[in-house]
């Protein structure tokens, strides 16, 4: 079946369709001049105070400066980044600041911690030689401090009446015709000789001779080395006058002190590594052999000792040392160094590399340090570009921008905040008015005189450098103190500023 239409079908339908092109062509037209507009849009944002950002030529509100001109399609982003916490560094910028990254990698971590100590000599391995008689030194075996010597070594030789007049009463004790008096002044006269100084070896040997000795030569109780030396040759002594301090130093302590959280981490047998700062390439190992009963009640820690073999000697008492003890078995996780993580309060903050010259920062929550690394719990991935070097410099910009350049403390203080202060202490008062704009064309050039005013280097009463002589009042600019005036209209003629009212 064949229908036929009419021609006012057909009319119709073709002024639809030249309409609908139309109404396309009209819309293009319209939208490309405005999508031009947005990307060529002019912002204005304030150099002190980023946040500051308009899309019309104007005075900063919060310190007065005059806007600076920024193209959105170019940089806005710097600004918008700020707010969100992103950071925008140029080369220069990021060559002063030292700033260095390194990516995050997985590393072995052996838990474990630390302690500071010294190396200190064991208690009962000194011993002090005393004279137990009257008597003189005529002969020194052993002359300076320092000197090593061996258990037996003579030290020195003795002369002394008193140990020669009981050496004849030990030998008449031996004549005696009665085994019982023999025994009964045998038993005397070596008691005398043991209060005197001698042991058991000198009285046989010296009363087994036919003939006293006139001097009689006493040797080192122990192995070690003379530490101190009072004996000198020729001195005429008394009884309990020390002569030697000898140190036996096979054996030594290394004493440390653990924090209250650290206290049930160790235990008396466990075992420690011990490092010298004299040799730091030799691990020690030694056990735990004591820990104190009771915490120091000034600094609230615990003192604890291991104890170490020294059979060469080279672990000297004051000697600095570090014990490690390692708590479990070594694992593999994400690690950064120590000087990538900045403690904000409760925050861990480390900032990640997003792009060139852009950084953001990242809330992370890491372990224990190990060998100045922290192993990361979250809040990082491998392969991300962090900051190692530098971040607390970025982390600074970053605050800055977030408090809105409060730190600088120029220009007019907000509102509820004291009025800052000079470098030198002194209180200077703002000047009272809303903050006028600085004089157009303003380039880091002097504003032009205003009428009756005449500049601040010709003005009567002022020096060279802007130092007003005598006033009442004075006038400083808060971001270039060195310009002083008596103005109070005057602006500063290096950032046209207005100026804030100090008293002299």
């Amino acid at each position: 079946m064949t229908i036929h239409k009419s021609p006012l079908f057909w009319i119709i339908l073709i002024v639809g369709l030249a309409s609908l092109g139309l109404n396309v062509l009209l819309w293009q037209g319209n939208s490309s001049p405005a999508t031009a507009a947005a990307e060529d849009q002019e912002l204005y944002v304030c150099p002190m105070h980023p946040q500051v950002v308009q899309d019309h030529p104007g005075d900063c509100p919060i310190c007065g400066m005059k806007l600076v001109k920024k193209q959105a399609s170019a940089s806005s982003d710097t600004y918008t980044d700020s707010l969100a916490g992103t950071v925008n560094l140029s080369p220069s910028q990021e060559v002063l600041a030292a700033v260095a990254t390194a990516p995050v990698r997985e590393a072995t971590i052996q838990p474990s911690f630390t302690v500071p100590a010294t190396v200190a000599a064991v208690e009962g391995n000194q011993a002090k030689v005393t004279a137990r008689a009257m008597g003189q030194i005529k002969k020194l075996h052993v002359d300076y401090t320092g000197a090593a010597v061996k258990k037996g070594q003579p030290l020195y030789d003795f002369y002394s009446p008193d140990l020669a007049a009981a050496l004849r009463e030990a030998t008449l004790a031996g004549q005696a015709r009665s085994p019982k008096l023999q025994e009964s002044l045998g038993e005397a006269a070596r008691g005398k000789l043991l209060s005197l100084g001698l042991d058991e070896a000198q009285i046989r040997r010296l009363t087994a001779q036919e003939e006293i000795p006139e001097t009689i030569t006493f040797t080192s109780p122990l192995s070690g080395v003379v530490m101190d030396k009072m004996a000198v040759e020729g001195d005429w002594i008394m009884p309990g006058m020390a002569l030697f301090d000898i140190l036996d130093l096979s054996e030594v302590w290394v004493e440390g002190v653990l924090y209250e959280n650290q206290v049930g981490r160790v235990q008396v047998g466990d075992s420690m590594e011990v490092r010298v700062d004299a040799y730091p390439t030799e691990a020690l190992q030694g056990k735990v052999s004591w820990k104190a009963p009771m915490l120091d009640m000034m600094t609230r820690t615990l003192p604890f000792r291991v104890t170490l073999s020294n059979p060469e000697g080279k672990l000297k008492p004051g000697m600095y040392a570090e014990m490690r003890l390692s708590e479990a078995q070594p694992f593999t996780a994400l690690a950064v160094p120590a000087s990538a993580v900045l403690r904000t309060g409760e925050r861990q903050v480390v900032w990640v590399k997003v792009g060139e010259g852009r950084y953001r920062p990242a809330e992370v929550r890491v372990g224990a340090q190990v060998d100045g690394q922290y192993p990361v719990l979250e809040g990082l991935n491998a392969g991300e570009e962090i900051v190692v070097q530098g971040g607390y410099l970025i982390d600074s910009d970053s605050q800055l921008r977030t408090m809105g350049g409060s730190g600088h403390q120029h220009g007019a203080p907000a509102e509820g905040q004291a009025p800052p202060e000079e470098h030198r202490g002194q209180e200077m008062q703002s000047s009272p008015g809303p903050l006028a704009p600085p004089p157009e064309g303003h380039e880091g050039h002097a504003p032009s005189p205003e009428p009756g005013h005449s500049s601040h280097s010709a003005e009567p009463g002022k020096s060279k450098s802007g130092q007003v002589e005598t006033a009442e009042a004075l006038y400083t600019c808060p971001m270039h103190p060195e310009f002083v005036t008596d103005d109070p209209d005057a602006r500063c003629p290096e950032c046209g500023m207005k100026l804030e009212k100090k008293e002299k």
